[in-house]
This record gives C-alpha cells, sequence and structure tokens, in this order.
C-alpha cells in the first residue's frame, strides 16, 4: 500500500480467516463499523456485486450496511466478477497506472497467477478507457452514491 502513497496509520486489514468470511460476518460488520466511527469515510471501495467469491460477496454486503449514507463504489476482480460492467468511469495516467501495477507485483502470493499480470491489469485499464473514451480509466459499480447539492433555487 506504500507504493500507492497510504500511511503506514490507514494501512488497516482485519484478523479475519480467508474462506471464512461468511462464517464470520457478524464480527466484519462491527470491524467495519468501528472503521466507520472511527474515520468517516466520504467514499468506500469494495468489491463489485457482481463478484462471487465467498468473502468478498460478504465484504461487500457489511460494507453497505456499515457505511450507510456513504458513497459505496464496487471494482472489478477479473477472476471472481460475473456480468460487472463499470458505470463510473475515473481516468488515470500512466504514472497512475504504474503505481497500480507496481503495486499488485508487491504481493508475492499472487505473483505466478494470470490475474495479477501486469499484462492483465493495463488491458483492464485500457479497456475500461475505451468505455469512457480515454487512453486509460479505472471502472466502477455506483453501488451507493450520495452527494450534498446546494439547492439553485434557494
Amino acid at each position: 500500500m506504500r507504493i500507492l502513497g497510504v500511511k503506514p496509520d490507514n494501512d488497516i486489514l482485519g484478523p479475519f480467516e480467508t474462506r471464512k468470511f461468511p462464517q464470520m460476518r457478524q464480527e466484519i460488520l462491527e470491524y467495519m463499523l468501528k472503521i466507520q466511527k472511527d474515520f468517516r469515510p466520504e467514499l468506500v471501495f469494495v468489491h463489485s456485486q457482481a463478484d462471487v467469491h465467498q468473502d468478498h460477496n460478504t465484504v461487500t454486503t457489511e460494507a453497505l450496511r456499515a457505511f450507510r449514507g456513504m458513497t459505496l463504489l464496487g471494482f472489478d476482480v477479473i477472476r471472481s466478477s460475473y456480468g460487472f460492467f463499470p458505470h463510473f468511469l475515473i481516468t488515470v495516467s500512466e504514472e497512475h497506472a504504474q503505481r497500480k501495477i507496481d503495486a499488485l507485483a508487491a504481493y508475492k502470493t499472487y505473483k505466478d497467477v494470470y490475474y495479477f499480470s501486469a499484462e492483465l491489469t493495463r488491458s483492464i485499464l485500457v479497456r475500461n478507457g475505451a468505455v469512457a473514451e480515454r487512453p486509460l480509466a479505472e471502472g466502477f459499480d455506483m453501488m451507493r452514491v450520495v452527494a450534498d447539492i446546494a439547492c439553485v433555487n434557494e
């Protein structure tokens, strides 16, 4: 996460065991509620609702409950998402694309899996860019968008 500029104090990992998230749903919800209370984020990124991985699905469901009244955007995990289409696109620079590729490469346990490859990551950014009519873009589900917009006729 440091590669992306995340401060060590903001790099938070919960004590949850892989592939057992559905059984720990309540503990995950409580963990997220504490994060919500401590940080009050304006924007939360979670797995897409199209993601069928049991742990990803649990995190997304509990995030929708824990972060009510806040914007939630869902990101795609190519290996476990079915039917994902990005309706919210954010353009990214070549520099940011490379930082994402470098950050993913830092996960040594995924070093040899195709879905963490630099080529696939870049191709997804190019594809999302094509949808946005830009060179590169990240794509997200819009699960909840909360905006405070002043009325024109006040």
